[in-house]
């Protein structure tokens, strides 16, 4: 499965990492490149037009399971055909200067500055930006990353200014992913430990711009819930863990677990159980071995053991405020 994403994003297996630019007055131009061509399909996005004048740049940079594009255009036209592969794909897009306009499948529009989160799912999403020059970097990361806040069949798109979160919050980010989309191919030899730190990233992503981090402190049982929606595929994870994670006892975890009726390790295995069903759903062919690893079980008997027990039936809810 891994070598056929790996072609399908147009990759070789011999480097982790490639980056490369794209410059253009129309949309012909893009269709020359086969390179850009590969892309575009693989990522299933169409670019149906956009102003001549200033040309459309785009530096993109590749991982083995993240893509990142920095791209400034006026008048963009394009759409996000949700298909076959992008089911595994969420897409995060942060817009610097100008605005974007996006648009789902049913209809409903999203518009301004910002964090825009969209899932994996049925249907295909437009882009729109406005005559003025607009700046905004994209992030195509696992679906996983973006499991706290989106899912398939939910809300097709998140905007941080439904939450009240201020464009201005994600201009660190923003610059961050613009200077790794500025990387040479030799400033990078093992793209491992960068592609991990841009998963982190896109977790601090997701969690304020679905307003997860503005809605000001939390309970112990919140924040440890919170943090094992961000951890539940680290096969590490355990009440242990998590309550030095957290800076408490793992006897005060347990409590506040106990206080709500639930335990540490129950709320961890049913997080990465709803997980396995969602992956299982999405890719009925992908081995049970894999289910695991990627959802943090450390053997396929625990996750069956999980499955067995109706682990799954309940996730961990949206963490509560303090009253």
């Amino acid at each position: 499965m891994e070598r056929t994403r790996a072609l399908r994003m147009g990759l070789g297996n011999d480097r982790d990492f490639h980056r490369f630019d794209v410059h253009a007055q129309r949309v012909t131009d893009l269709q020359q490149s086969p390179r850009v061509r590969t892309q575009l399909n693989a990522a299933e996005i169409q670019i149906e037009s956009f102003a001549a004048q200033p040309p459309l740049r785009i530096r993109i940079a590749r991982f083995s399971e993240v893509a990142l594009a920095h791209a400034r255009v006026s008048e963009l036209r394009s759409r996000w055909n949700r298909g076959a592969w992008p089911t595994d794909r969420a897409l995060l897009m942060i817009v610097q200067h100008g605005s974007l306009s996006v648009t789902g499948p049913d209809g409903k529009q999203k518009h301004g500055r910002g964090a825009f989160l969209m899932p994996p799912g049925p249907g295909t999403i437009h882009f729109a930006t406005p005559t003025e020059r607009t700046d905004f970097v994209c992030m195509s990361v696992p679906a996983r990353i973006t499991a706290a806040i989106l899912s398939s069949g939910g809300a097709d798109i998140v905007h941080s200014a439904e939450h009240g979160v201020a464009a201005a919050l994600f201009a660190p980010t923003a610059a961050y992913i613009s200077s790794v989309c500025g990387l040479a191919q030799t400033d990078v030899t093992d793209g491992d430990p960068l592609q991990h730190a841009l998963e982190e990233l896109a977790h601090s992503v997701v969690r304020l711009a679905g307003g997860d981090e503005a809605r000001g402190p939390r309970t112990l049982y919140g924040s440890a819930i919170a943090a094992i929606r961000r951890g539940y595929d680290a096969p590490s994870l355990n009440p242990e863990t998590l309550a030095l994670t957290l800076g408490v006892s793992v006897r005060t975890l347990q409590s506040a677990f106990r206080a709500e009726g639930r335990t540490v390790a129950g709320a961890i295995r049913q997080t990465r159980a709803a997980a396995a069903v969602q992956l299982r759903h999405e890719h009925p062919h992908m081995p049970q071995s894999r289910i695991a690893a990627l959802t943090g079980f450390g053997s396929v008997d625990s996750l069956q053991r999980a499955m067995q027990l109706g682990a799954a039936v309940q996730a961990p809810e949206q963490a509560p405020e303090l009253r």
